[in-house]
């Protein structure tokens, strides 16, 4: 293969012949510029690297292979520049968006890797037997991305994100962004419908300020298990399911309480997911990934794949119709205090093969076991009410206590509830052991109470049987007993009940 090293040109550089099918470009640490009207046209690969610069206002690059920018190179497409590429596009150093035009006219599967570097203008024009430009990492366009033939498909962790002033062009059933194409809006506001062109339509009714679309589809055709690479609306078996389409919504600010802005949807045949009717269809929404999903209003007539909600906030969005109603609408979830319980309450609007509940908690939001299960309903169209306390509210001896709910179907489905949280008010009756372990001088015990009078602390074995016991007078507010006889115990797990009147809290100590 022949390698031609570049140098700066004024009109144009153009390789013809026989042996040309057979030519590269190498730029290695050279400049490269075309004037308006010049053109290169590169039979084989074009490599621009070791710092080497191109830059192409107002003129033509046209590779018949492969493009690579790396190596603390730069390129260019100025003003009126185009690059037409017909291989892969790599990019690991810096791609200056300029003013001009990629273009991807490849007869084969093409890549675009440019390790989320900005294009100004985006065209993909591929004509493979199964047209297709892969996005594996994530890419920017500032102006204009324009479909002409082939889908642009990216991994779950990359994306197509379109820049605030930047449109498509171009999408249909048989071509459009497949995996996550991004819409940044910088201003949203007024009582104007917004369209983010990626099929969500908002009208904001309220000062959102910057708002970011996600569109993430297609995801079916990825050859993935559904629900495996990313998480839409859908359960591993397939028999819950919604559109093979989901928005994320980021909004600066979320509407005022009292005035919802309203959100049309729009969605591809091509990610029905299966679903044959949208006569009677409705709009769910979750507060994040593995939330549960949640009704927005009545079903309606969708047929036209087009769908209008009330939005008094904005997160994760989707549609569903009526035969493919997603597992559980659980309609609230509430944690209150009863004297020393939480007393956690939820409610369902309808349930389809719910097996049952099971009821978490946690002392930091983080790591949560499970305390309790709670049969489900199986399958009820109409409303249930759960109830349930938790005595052990206060021995978790913390200042915040949360709660989440598992839901888990008849086939091992699961999805988790938001987390609620319960303050505790140390106001209350309220005791901490510190050192704990215990130490061979014993332990300090502080005691918050509201009220003064007599009080007792007691150390009982596994077994039930009182070892030691301290009697002291409290004071409302903070006290601090001494237990020195917690240091004479013989290593192992001890049960301090310290009581006030009718008043009770238990301390686990620990002697190593």
């Amino acid at each position: 293969m022949k390698h031609f090293s570049a140098f700066g040109l004024a009109t144009a550089l153009v390789l013809l012949g026989a042996a040309a099918q057979a030519q590269d470009v190498y730029n290695s640490g050279a400049q490269i510029t075309l004037l308006g009207g010049a053109s290169i046209y590169v039979p084989g690969n074009l490599t621009n690297t070791a710092g080497g610069t191109i830059s192409t206002a107002g003129s033509t690059v046209q590779v018949n292979g492969n493009v690579v920018n790396d190596a603390a190179s730069t390129y260019t497409p100025g003003t009126g520049g185009t690059l037409e590429v017909k291989g892969n596009f790599t990019n690991t150093a810096t791609l200056t968006p300029g003013a001009g035009t990629v273009l991807l006219t490849g007869t084969a599967a093409q890549a675009l890797d440019l390790n989320g570097a900005s294009l100004y203008n985006l065209t993909v024009n591929n004509t493979a037997a199964v047209p297709v430009v892969n996005v594996p990492s994530n890419v920017t366009v500032q102006n204009q991305l324009t479909l002409t033939n082939g889908m642009v498909r990216t991994l779950a962790t990359s994306k197509v994100a379109l820049a605030n002033a930047a449109t498509i062009t171009g999408e249909t059933n048989t071509k459009f962004v497949a995996g996550n194409l991004e819409k940044t809006i910088s201003s949203v506001s007024g009582a104007s419908p917004v369209d983010f062109g990626n099929g969500a339509i908002i009208t904001p009714n309220n000062n959102l300020g910057q708002v970011v679309v996600t569109r993430t589809a297609n995801l079916n055709a990825t050859g993935t298990t559904p629900g495996a690479f990313y998480s839409y609306g859908t359960d591993v078996s397939g028999t819950k399911k919604s559109i093979d389409q989901i928005w994320t919504i980021v909004p600066a600010s979320q509407p005022a309480a009292g005035n919802p802005a309203s959100i049309t949807l729009n969605w591809f045949q091509a990610n029905d997911n299966g679903a044959a009717n949208f006569a009677q269809t409705r709009v769910w929404k979750r507060a994040a990934p593995g939330s549960p999903w949640l009704a927005q209003g009545a079903y309606v007539n969708a047929n036209s794949r087009s769908i209008v909600a009330t939005a008094t906030s904005f997160s994760d969005w989707t549609v569903s119709n009526s035969a493919n109603p997603l597992p559980v609408e659980l309609l609230s979830f509430g944690v209150a205090r009863e004297g020393d319980a939480a007393r956690l309450t939820w409610r369902t609007a309808s349930e389809r093969n719910n097996h049952h509940w099971d009821v978490q908690v946690s002392t930091d939001g983080r790591d949560f076991r499970k305390f309790a299960e709670v049969a489900g309903q199986g399958t009820k169209p109409s409303p249930t009410d759960y109830v349930l306390a938790d005595p052990a509210l206060l021995r978790y001896r913390a200042q915040v206590v949360y709660y989440r709910l598992r839901q888990v179907d008849a086939d091992g489905t699961e999805a988790l509830s938001p987390v609620q949280s319960l303050a505790i008010d140390t106001k209350g009756f309220v005791a901490t052991a510190f050192p704990n372990p215990v130490t061979a001088e014993g332990t300090q015990i502080e005691i918050r109470t509201a009220i003064a009078g007599a009080g007792q602390l007691a150390v009982y074995d596994a077994t039930g049987r009182l070892l030691t016991g301290v009697k002291t007078e409290l004071q409302a507010g903070l006290n601090q007993v001494e237990l020195r006889e917690a240091g004479k115990l013989a290593s192992g797990v001890y049960f301090l009940y310290v009581t006030q009147g009718t008043q009770r809290t238990m301390i686990k100590l620990v002697h190593e």
